[in-house]
């Protein structure tokens, strides 16, 4: 039978090892589950950018004039003709766009999909080599909040450029982004003997309170 002082010494034992247990079980729950979150977006994003590409690569053209003509945004009713090509890749990406958030919202995860194909020398149907030089034109799905935009010689963004000689050689770039929010699902507050660590899950740096920008991967075809 222990004694009260080894009763004792048992119960401070726990007192200070709970914690560090606490912890490692909740850091393990939260990064397993962050985890799954950036593979289901990585995913997600491929199959969209895919997608995007095989399907959306549209071009009308006019043979009412002699050599044909492409339509293209520098056409006054190409964004509204039906007929238009940036009108038809519009409505195509947003096509794709809608039914990959579907896939996004049935996996659980709230977020966004933003979709934009890139098209370079748009009034020609095979690029010249010079037009690596131009801004390409940028038809965007629904969703516009992209962190890349156009510029000349490409594409700017967070990981560098993607260069016009690239886009001049394939004609197009498609560019498939996937948000999601994380909010951590662990509630309690763990903090060390004599207050050597205070974590608070719910007020961790992976809250989506506390992102000014969320999470989101990128894929780029």
């Amino acid at each position: 039978m222990k004694s009260l002082q080894q009763r004792g010494a048992s119960f401070l034992e726990f007192i200070i090892v709970a914690p560090i247990l606490l912890l490692v079980a909740g850091g393990t729950v939260e990064l397993a589950r962050y985890i799954r979150f950036r593979q289901i977006a990585d995913v997600l994003s491929k199959e969209a950018a895919m997608r995007a590409y095989r399907e959306c690569d549209i071009t009308q053209v006019e043979f009412t004039s002699r050599p044909p003509r492409v339509f293209n945004r520098q056409s006054e009713d190409d964004a509204t003709d039906p007929k238009g090509t940036s009108f038809l890749i519009k409505n195509c990406l947003n096509t794709v766009n809608a039914a990959m958030e579907g896939t996004l919202n049935a996996s659980g995860i709230q977020g966004g999909i933003i979709l934009s194909m890139y098209r370079f020398d748009f009034a020609n149907l095979v690029p010249t080599p010079g037009c690596s030089a131009a801004n390409p034109t940028r038809i965007p799905a629904a969703n516009p909040s992209s962190v890349y935009a156009p510029q000349a010689g490409g594409i700017s963004g967070p990981n560098g450029i993607v260069t016009g000689t690239w886009g001049c050689t394939t004609g197009r770039v498609v560019i498939s982004e996937v948000t999601f929010q994380y909010n951590p699902i662990i509630n309690y507050r763990v903090i060390g003997v004599g207050n050597s660590f205070d974590v608070n899950f719910a007020n961790s740096p992976l809250s989506t309170a506390n992102q000014q920008n969320l999470p989101r991967e990128t894929t780029i075809l």
